[in-house]
């Protein structure tokens, strides 16, 4: 008989349940051919090998699918036992397939195998595949002439002039719904959401490009926008200011970002 109560120790992502010193308790191992699912592929198959033994025999094998992410843990499914009979032991295979859709927001994802004896001792074995989210890295060019604000919507920002008594520009979050903040250089070459170190709370107001002064500066500067399902991260890397009497002050903000598929842990706090 199936038995959930596995959700309350997933945490540990390696956690084992079973009638621990019962001498009737099975073993079960559960490895895989995929220990990491790029989202830069719409899916991927995974193949599971079970084993698992118990003195009295197997009575029945199942097993289910979870999705992790930080503490949250999230039931994806269940997967399929094609070839199960019951006997001294269940030597098979499992095959199921990732798909991007339903694991892009997590950072593993969790297969448990459960063997059940007769008596309905239980045991399970667990296999992990790390996440691996779509990177996909480009140039950006802001300018802003004058007094109309160039259109960041896509990205969750709003460019909302320059201000303060030495003049920046000043980037804001777009609306409620988007996160702006502030990181480090060494974030932007992160390889996942999950090694970014995302501040605990966002910032309400970027202003560190300087726009009063004619000329180029040099950056190395980066901040990160969440918005509808998606972090962009920017590496600011120069901003170009002159001033026309007629037009008034153009400020162009260069670098390069990387949009990740997935939004950081922190989102909502």
């Amino acid at each position: 008989m199936k038995n959930f109560k596995i959700v309350m120790i997933l945490v540990a992502a390696v956690a084992m349940f079973c009638s621990c010193g019962d001498p009737d308790a099975p073993t079960v191992t559960v490895t895989g051919d995929v220990t990491e699912y790029d989202l830069a592929t719409p899916e991927k198959a995974v193949t599971l090998t079970v084993n698992a033994t118990a003195p009295k025999g197997i009575e029945n094998v199942y097993g289910d699918v979870w999705g992790i992410k930080q503490n949250d843990t999230v039931a994806l499914g269940e997967l399929t036992v094609e070839d199960f009979t019951a006997g001294d032991s269940y030597n098979g295979t499992i095959k199921y397939t990732l798909k991007k859709e339903a694991v892009k927001n997590y950072e593993k994802v969790l297969f448990q195998v459960v063997a059940v004896t007769k008596k309905e001792v239980e045991a399970a074995g667990h296999f992990t595949v790390t996440i691996k989210a779509a990177v996909a890295e480009a140039n950006f060019k802001w300018t802003k002439v004058g007094t109309p604000n160039p259109d960041l919507s896509a990205y969750g920002l709003l460019w909302d002039g320059n201000h303060a008594k030495a003049i920046y520009a000043e980037i804001k979050p777009l609306n409620a719904n988007a996160k702006l903040y502030e990181l480090t250089p060494a974030d932007y070459n992160k390889a996942s959401i999950a090694e970014i170190n995302f501040p605990a709370d966002p910032t309400q107001k970027y202003k560190k490009i300087l726009a009063d002064k004619t000329g180029e500066t040099t950056y190395d500067n980066v901040i990160a926008s969440v918005y509808e399902g998606k972090t962009y991260v920017f590496h600011i890397t120069k901003g170009t200011s002159s001033y026309d009497a007629t037009t008034g002050t153009t400020l162009i903000i260069e670098g390069t970002y990387k949009t990740f598929e997935t939004t950081p842990a922190v989102v909502g706090k």
